[in-house]
């Protein structure tokens, strides 16, 4: 996944926790201020941008946060957001039967 600039502080905060559960977390540079340009960007490499940006609006590879929010709040947003549109890392498995 692909931080904006605008969202580089729950980036931060979130890195590791996002790491934790198998995502690659990179992100964009401070010079980059065209969204035109990011969204090149991450439809060249596969990522899928962060940011809270709400000119991404509608962009099907991007998840806008809501900056009105804790960051636990937009970290759960995130993930449920992710899992909705198929980017989980975890499949649905069924659980053995034990025995």
């Amino acid at each position: 996944m692909l931080i904006d600039a605008c969202a580089f502080g729950f980036g931060w905060w979130a890195r590791k926790r996002l790491r934790l559960l198998g995502y690659e977390v990179e992100f964009a540079d401070n010079h980059i201020h065209w969204d035109w340009y990011l969204k090149k960007i991450a439809r060249q490499k596969g990522y899928i941008i962060v940011t809270f940006d709400r000119d991404f609006q509608g962009e099907p590879n991007a998840i806008v946060l809501d900056h009105q929010k804790k960051y636990e709040e937009n970290l759960t947003l995130l993930l449920k957001e992710l899992r909705r549109k198929g980017w989980g890392t975890c499949e649905n498995r069924r659980a053995s039967p034990s025995g």
